[in-house]
């Protein structure tokens, strides 16, 4: 079975180093936090960072 994305959400596929996705999901374990939240935590921190420093690299 397919798995059911609700409506306003996307799916997001990235590659990182295995070393640093099993540190990231063991910590999103201890809080009992999905990995998808804090994901969306990080990227909404680093758009509000990029849209007041425009000159600052990625």
């Amino acid at each position: 079975m397919a798995k059911k994305i609700p409506p306003d959400m996307a799916e997001l596929s990235v590659y990182v180093d295995k070393k640093l996705k099993l540190q990231f999901k063991l910590a999103c374990t201890a809080q009992e936090k999905p990995m998808s939240e804090i994901v969306g935590l990080l990227m909404k921190q680093w758009l509000e960072i990029q849209a007041t420093s425009p000159e600052s690299e990625p």
